[in-house]
């Protein structure tokens, strides 16, 4: 009788390979190419982001030729590419905010759809905001519409 827990046959050939281990190996291969995928995945999505920043960076130099453009803070859309860019204004109080969307590629700018202002030491939140147009208008994102603070 061959002992079960033996790694031998009973002719001294190794034991055939069980086949719960087989199965686990390509449990963990096709886990290893899940990971992969999800990570190129990110790694691409990561470089479309930074793209659509620097397009954004460069429109918003086109709409505010006078701004201080060494410190432009954009915030990427989270699910969609519509991305908020937003600078100091020269000379006055407030920060000019632009929201931009459009195709990234093949393009040298993006499209503004709409504007607000911003206090310049206040964070970007639905109560500091003021002097809304455009697609910031429509979706009601300045407590104060459109008529200046």
């Amino acid at each position: 009788m061959t002992d079960v827990a033996s790694s031998t046959s009973s002719l001294g050939a190794p034991a055939p390979a069980h086949p719960l281990r087989r199965i686990e190996t390509v449990a963990l291969v096709l886990l290893a190419v899940l990971l992969g995928a999800a990570v190129i995945d990110d790694v691409v999505r990561q470089v479309g982001i930074d793209k659509r920043i620097l397009l954004d960076k460069r429109t918003y130099r086109r709409e505010f030729p006078t701004a201080v453009t060494k410190h432009i803070f954009v915030n990427p859309g989270k699910r969609d590419t519509l991305d908020i860019a937003c600078a100091h204004l020269p000379g006055a109080t407030d920060r000019g905010c632009l929201m931009l969307t459009g195709p990234s590629q093949r393009v040298t700018t993006r499209n503004v759809v709409g504007s607000y202002r911003l206090p310049r030491r206040h964070p970007d939140k639905y109560r500091y905001r003021y002097r809304c147009a455009g697609l910031a208008l429509e979706r009601g994102l300045c407590p104060h519409g459109a008529a200046p603070r």
